[in-house]
């Protein structure tokens, strides 16, 4: 692939370790995330790895009040929706499919 196994372990490690409720921040500017990128980020790492991250992904689908269809971006403390719904980046749900 593009990047060594090294690279991948060590991002993903990195996510898991910062993972709140509802998803991994972007970054540690904010507390949103894209739904897609996490989906993405999921897929580069272990089964636990990947288990731990969709499931924050589940939690939010699960217990927003955001009655939208599944938006892309979204906090990571509380099941909110901070913009975007319906976009056709949500394919990043299927990025596991892709993986070796």
């Amino acid at each position: 692939g593009p990047f060594e196994n090294s690279v991948m372990e060590m991002e993903s490690a990195y996510y898991q370790d910062n993972l709140n409720t509802y998803g991994v921040p972007l970054d540690n500017r904010a507390d949103f995330t894209k739904l897609d990128w996490s989906m993405w980020v999921a897929a580069m790492g272990t089964d636990d790895q990947f288990n731990a991250i969709t499931s924050t992904t589940w939690a939010f689908a699960d217990s927003t009040t955001d009655r939208v269809p599944l938006s892309d971006w979204t906090y990571t403390s509380t099941p909110t929706m901070a913009g975007f719904q319906a976009r056709p980046v949500m394919g990043g749900i299927y990025a596991k499919l892709l993986m070796p």
